[in-house]
Formats: structure tokens, sequence, C-alpha cells
């Protein structure tokens, strides 16, 4: 139990970290970032993944810092975030995440063989999204996501049209969300596993 709870703390910290990075509060990232290591006992791989999470947002931080559309990113930029984008870990998700936004996609074979190399959004079939259902849509701040029985865990993320990530939770099962704190207006919604996109489309909050 301990040793969940020592996880969850490092989890948490990261993901405040992320949060503060795409919210613009660099000076609270770089806080964040440097109390990781104080505030929780990391084991050689977290280090590690630690290091390559700084490493991944030091791509970017020009850009953020700039005010730059992080969905404009230059090809230098897409080609840098590639290195870590087939990781099967936070970095490589953030990385995916990252490329996704700016029309490349990379789908890591987190199973043990090698990822498929980027490719442009353009040149591949759209994904079917039936298997995963999200709802009521327009919605005045609470929805459901509803996974396939036996569904791998995804990361729900919402972005604003300027591409802020303003809501982003993981989920196992099929779960009630509350978005009540965001502002109404049109969000784009995506939903991701550890193979890729999922679901990406048009979500609403109307009150």
């Amino acid at each position: 139990m301990k040793k969940q709870r020592h996880l969850r703390a490092y989890e948490t910290d990261l993901r405040l970290a992320r949060h503060a990075f795409f919210t613009g509060d660099l000076e609270g990232y770089d806080a964040w970032l440097d109390s990781i290591p104080a505030r929780n006992d990391l084991t050689e791989s977290q280090a590690d993944e630690l290091d390559e999470f700084a490493e991944v947002l030091a791509v970017v931080r020009p850009y953020a810092e700039a005010e730059t559309d992080l969905h404009r990113l230059p090809a230098t930029a897409l080609d840098s975030l590639g290195t870590w984008a087939e990781n099967c870990n936070e970095p490589g998700f953030l990385a995916r995440v990252l490329l996704l936004g700016n029309g490349r996609e990379v789908m890591p074979d987190c199973g043990g063989g090698s990822a498929r190399p980027a490719q442009t959004l353009a040149n591949q079939q759209p994904k079917k999204p039936a298997a995963i259902r999200i709802y009521p849509n327009p919605t005045t701040g609470r929805f459901f996501v509803e996974l396939p029985e036996g569904s791998a865990p995804v990361r729900v993320l919402l972005h604003t049209p300027d591409g802020r990530t303003v809501f982003d939770q993981l989920l196992t099962a099929t779960s009630l969300l509350d978005g009540s704190a965001l502002r109404p207006g049109l969000y784009f919604c995506r939903i991701m596993d550890a193979s890729g996109l999922r679901l990406s489309t048009k979500f609403i909050i109307s009150r």
C-alpha cells in the first residue's frame, strides 16, 4: 500500500508540472519540476522518466514562451519530439500528443515490438471511434466516457481551440467525469491509449 501511495504521489506531481506548463505558468512548472526529486524517493526508472519529461518540454518551451500555437511547431521540433514518441511512458505519451496536434501520429507497440514511424495523418485512413463513446454532447458539465469491456486505460484530454489543455484524466473503466469547472464553449476532445488516438471529436459545454 505504501508503494502505491508513493507511485500516485509521483504521478500527481508530474501531472501538476505538466498542467502548469501547458497553462502558461512556466515559473510554476519550474518549481514543480525542481521539487519532484525532493518530494519523492524516486526509483532509477522514475528519475530517468523525469529527465526525459523535462527534455520533451524543453523542445517546445521556446515556442510556449513566445506564445506560439503549439499546433504549429516547426519540423525541427517535431523531429526532436519523435525521439521520445516511441517510448511507452509519460514522456512518450506527451511527445505523441504534441506530434498528433501537428498532424503526425506515432503508434508504439508497447507489447515489446517496435513503433511504427511517424506519419502524416493525411496519408492514413481515419480511425473508427465507435468502440468508445462520449455523451451527452453538448453537456452542461458532467459527461460519460464509455469504454468497451476489457479496454486498456485511456487518457481523456480536452483542448481549447487555441491548443491549451484544460482537462486531462486517466480512465480504466466507463466513468462519469466532471467538467463543470470549465467555461461554456467549444473544446476538442481526444481520447488516447498506449497505442495512440482512439477518439477525436468536438465537444461542447453549454449552460
